[in-house]
């Protein structure tokens, strides 16, 4: 501890903690992905399935006529290609989803415009560098 000055002390600790906020901004955008990329899968089959409700279709008709199986293949067609176009509002051409949250994202690009990038050429990178071959 001796072998850095307080300056010295605090820019590594400065750089480890923006680093560790960093980290964090990063896995809070990943989980609200997640959590985002979810609910649009639980809203298309909630759409989905009142929409299917609503029908006048049954299970025991579809056997029984052949126009009702007619109209159930019609049906199984409509909401396949409803899904088809939901998804793809909700997405890219690669399949990837559009949402990006703004507040950890605005975090990571303050972190990253705030963290002194040169600190491995400073005097505390220097000695930094030096303990760590000492320690080898």
């Amino acid at each position: 501890m001796r072998d850095f000055s307080d300056v010295e002390w605090e820019a590594i600790s400065d750089f480890y903690n923006k680093a560790h906020l960093f980290d964090e901004a990063v896995t809070h955008n990943s989980s609200f992905f997640q959590k985002n990329e979810e609910q649009i899968r639980v809203n298309l089959q909630r759409i989905l399935a009142d929409y299917l409700k609503d029908s006048d279709v049954t299970f025991e008709n579809i056997q029984k006529d052949d126009k009702e199986a007619k109209k159930w293949t019609e049906l199984i067609s409509l909401t396949d290609n409803f899904a088809n176009k939901f998804m793809a509002r909700m997405t890219d051409s690669k399949g990837n989803f559009f949402y990006s949250p703004k507040k950890p994202i605005d975090d990571v690009t303050l972190y990253l415009n705030n963290v002194n990038l040169d600190l491995s050429q400073s005097s505390s990178g220097l000695k930094l560098r030096k303990l760590a071959s000492l320690n080898s």
